[in-house]
């Protein structure tokens, strides 16, 4: 076999059966044989589906809070806002930035 050859070729008698039943299946997954009372109930499905994801995306959201910062880091250093200190750390404490030091643990 050449280096097109298809899989069909390597089944042999079995892969002509076997192309058949892949055609039946194709139509049945395709909806061509299906009754539109069927359709119809499977959009109906997919629609309540579709409402209840989108019910618990919003019910997540609202349970999400925000996170909140509770430090800052500065490389270059920053002024601690109680005590002065030039410091590479500091954590929000009532509205201000402050060092170790000075922070109410």
């Amino acid at each position: 076999m050449g280096d097109d050859a298809s899989l069909n070729e390597f089944l042999g008698d079995e892969g002509e059966s076997a192309t058949a039943t892949e055609s039946a299946d194709d139509e049945a997954a395709s909806g061509s044989e299906l009754p539109a009372e069927t359709a119809t109930e499977s959009e109906s499905a997919d629609d309540e589906a579709a409402t209840q994801t989108q019910r618990a995306d919003e019910a997540s959201e609202e349970a999400v809070e925000p996170a909140t910062t509770t430090s800052e880091f500065a490389p270059a250093g920053a002024e601690c806002d109680a005590c002065g200190a030039s410091i590479d750390r500091r954590w929000y404490q009532d509205g201000d930035l402050v060092c170790a030091a000075c922070k109410d643990w």
